[in-house]
């Protein structure tokens, strides 16, 4: 979170760019709404778990907005990119949705949750944080931008040689053989 909240200030540079966190707040209110509506209790772990959402809920306001931070916001922007916050967000839905057809009523209450969580946080993304950076200008970090030119250009030295490529599935492979995947949740209820 730390991180996170750092990354937005040093891209943004300006305490404005914290109101997209109203997205993942109503994602999550929508997504507790939407797992009581259809269960009489929900798991704390649902909860837990999908908290993994919140990248995804903010990742259509900073998508927009890394378009515009040079800019002068205009809310109107963010209609260019309809098709693709529709795409973005069938494909996630449709993944979550596949949890519907487990047996398992634990993974049925992650799927109400995020599939709520995520349409309520698309439409407040969507309609209602555009009107609320409408107008704003954020500063333009240069240093930001010279540093990623200077690791692009670090790594275009290297060149691409197929026998590497082969030799890291190859070791991937082999660590693959060790791994462990015996993998049930009711060990973890024991520790």
């Amino acid at each position: 979170v730390i991180l996170s909240v750092g990354f937005l200030l040093i891209m943004f540079g300006n305490f404005k760019i914290f109101l997209i966190f109203l997205a993942p707040i109503f994602g999550f209110v929508c997504g507790l709404s939407g797992s009581f509506l259809l269960f009489d209790s929900v798991h704390v772990l649902v909860i837990v778990i999908s908290t993994s959402l919140v990248g995804l809920m903010l990742d259509f306001s900073c998508g927009w907005l890394g378009l515009e931070r040079r800019n002068i916001v205009s809310s109107n922007s963010i209609f260019k990119l309809k098709r693709l916050f529709l795409l973005a967000l069938l494909i996630t839905m449709s993944g979550y949705l596949l949890f519907l057809l487990s047996p398992m009523n634990f993974l049925h209450q992650i799927a109400v949750f995020s599939l709520f969580g995520l349409l309520g946080s698309f439409l407040i993304s969507y309609f209602l944080i555009p009107k609320i950076f409408n107008d704003t200008k954020f500063k333009n970090p240069n240093f930001i931008e010279i540093l990623l030119s200077k690791i692009q250009n670090f790594f275009a030295k290297f060149k691409f040689n197929p026998l590497y490529a082969i030799l890291s599935v190859f070791i991937s492979l082999i660590c693959l053989g060790f791994a462990d995947f015996k993998d049930d949740i009711r060990n973890y209820a024991k520790s």
